[in-house]
């Protein structure tokens, strides 16, 4: 067997297992649709905050911050998702360990909603802790309660 041929069949294995550890309420297009209304949401709110601004402040915001955002996407992806001792060792660690084993150069194909999982990363554990730490937080804020200053992600 060529290396190639064994790239191949290790991902091939990895993906039937990880579909079958997909949970059958997952659905890839509402994860992407949540994450794309989100997006755009803010978005939106952001423009309509705006008071009259010029076709020319248009495209000297919205331009930039495309480019930008396309750079930050790759240079975050490339800087810190491929290198283990970047900041965040535990992205790493999820990226490499899923989405380069599902996706290798040979099968980028993708077969149904499931597969969206190992493209979209669903949250983790600890992401979900952090936000209902912080949630907390701010409740308490809000009150005038006193927040625990022990409490961290």
């Amino acid at each position: 067997m060529t290396r190639e041929e064994e790239v191949v069949a290790r991902s091939n294995a990895f993906r039937a297992q990880y579909r079958a550890d997909t949970p059958t309420w997952y659905r890839g297009e509402m994860h992407l649709a949540f994450t794309l209304v989100f997006t755009f949401g803010v978005i939106l709110y952001c423009a309509s905050r705006l008071q009259q601004p010029s076709w020319l402040e248009w495209v000297g915001v919205v331009l930039p911050m495309f480019l930008f955002g396309n750079w930050a996407e790759w240079a975050a992806h490339r800087y810190l998702l491929h290198s283990p001792k970047s900041l965040l060792k535990s992205a790493y660690k999820r990226h490499v360990n899923t989405h380069h084993q599902f996706f290798s150069h040979k099968t980028l194909d993708y077969h149904g909603h499931r597969d969206w999982r190992a493209l979209l990363f669903p949250r983790s554990p600890r992401c979900c802790s952090c936000w209902r730490r912080f949630r907390l937080h701010c409740c308490w804020a809000r009150y005038g309660l006193p927040t625990p200053a022990t409490s961290r992600c």
